[in-house]
């Protein structure tokens, strides 16, 4: 069975997650853990080796919400006669790719989410 632990280490190989500390990291992980293991079909291999990737992608974007209210976080701030700007839906897209993309990887072993059309 896949371990916060696991997790953990899939997160720490992103290279923006150099900078903080297993105790910062965890939260996060066993939430993605926990979604993974929520969202599993109901005859997957509960052993599967795309666990841990995808939990730690879906910890990765937990984490960057997270932040979203930490002051580097912020569109534009100044500091001196610097000023420093973030393009914060940007980079929200990027993260929703990253998770999607995650998703998606492991298709074969997660419940579909569902999908609905309607014609008009």
């Amino acid at each position: 069975m896949t371990q916060v632990s696991d997790v953990l280490t899939c997160l720490k190989a992103y290279a923006d997650m150099e900078p903080y500390t297993a105790e910062q990291l965890t939260p996060c992980c066993e939430r993605g853990l926990f979604w993974v293991q929520s969202n599993l079909k109901s005859q997957a291999d509960r052993e599967s080796p795309l666990i841990p990737p995808t939990a730690a992608a879906m910890a990765h974007y937990f984490f960057f919400l997270t932040r979203m209210t930490e002051t580097d976080k912020y569109e534009a701030y100044t500091a001196g006669d610097m000023t420093v700007r973030r393009n914060l839906e940007r980079e929200m897209r990027f993260e929703e790719k990253a998770k999607n993309e995650a998703i998606a990887a492991a298709s074969s072993i997660l419940r579909d989410g569902g999908f609905f059309c309607r014609g008009s």
